[in-house]
């Protein structure tokens, strides 16, 4: 029976190949578990489809990632939070946090993978975050301020 694999199977094949394998194994296994589906014209056509959007996806975040490091070079992200009179915050900042900012300032969309820092920031002031993205990267500052 062939199948569409819709994930990863361990000696077995990668995520949308089109495989053949024992009707037992297929759908007692594969099927019933989520991990394929019967490779009928409908589904091949489905799978190829999504192959070419998800290159399209890997394309377009490439150039969002450029525009996005453009954009930052000429806008200064102001982030306001909640802190305490010595200068700490009350809650650390997390990638997601600084990729929603950044989203709202310059409009461009920001995955939160693209944002490298080693730990959440706690602290008031002018902080510098790593953009990384496949082998390109930049630093970016950005600055804390109280609310």
């Amino acid at each position: 029976m062939k199948v569409i694999l819709l994930q990863d199977v361990a000696k077995f094949g990668r995520k949308h190949e089109i495989k053949e394998a024992s009707d037992g194994f297929a759908r007692n296994f594969l099927i019933n578990t989520g991990k394929a589906m019967v490779a009928t014209p409908a589904n091949i056509a489905k799978i190829n489809a999504l192959k070419k959007n998800t290159i399209i996806s890997a394309e377009h975040g490439e150039r969002n990632f450029e525009l996005l490091i453009e954009k930052l070079k000429e806008t200064k992200i102001v982030i306001k939070a909640k802190a305490n009179p010595a200068g700490h915050l009350f809650a650390g900042l997390h990638e997601g946090d600084i990729a929603d900012k950044i989203f709202k300032e310059t409009s461009i969309a920001t995955d939160r993978a693209w944002i490298k820092i080693a730990k959440p920031i706690k602290e008031l002031g002018e902080q510098t975050i790593k953009l990384q993205k496949g082998d390109k990267s930049a630093e970016v500052s950005i600055l804390i301020e109280k609310i």
